[in-house]
């Protein structure tokens, strides 16, 4: 189904450096509700390319496409909530995993964290 080589090419279609990715984090999670709208349209904007291409992979489902990224930017957002900005790997690696099991939720699949988990490999 979904592998951690598919995670890594979604990483990839994010434009998203490590600290604009922290700071975006940081205002979603902060009080003035201003920037943290304007926080979280820029975090969707630059996450809607892995959202739509871990979509993609169920398009063969009886669900309209649209309604699958609609699903998918939910539970980015939902990422954010949990997310630690002192972990080595990068948010949007982190949020597919989100992407999918509400995805897998949404087709009635089971959404078993186990079968995507990975490791960090550390240098």
């Amino acid at each position: 189904m979904f592998k951690i080589n598919d995670s890594l090419i979604a990483a990839n279609l994010v434009n998203l450096s490590k600290k604009e990715q922290d700071d975006l984090i940081a205002i979603i999670r902060g009080k003035d509700k201003r920037q943290t709208r304007f926080a979280k349209e820029i975090l969707l904007s630059r996450c809607r390319p892995m959202v739509e291409f871990v979509a993609s992979m169920y398009k063969s489902s009886n669900i309209d496409f649209k309604k699958l990224v609609r699903c998918g930017e939910a539970a980015l957002l939902k990422a954010t909530e949990t997310y630690n900005v002192n972990k080595r790997y990068r948010f949007v690696v982190y949020a597919s995993w989100f992407v999918r099991t509400d995805i897998h939720k949404l087709l009635g699949l089971p959404a078993d964290p186990e079968r995507f988990k990975f490791e960090i490999k550390k240098n």
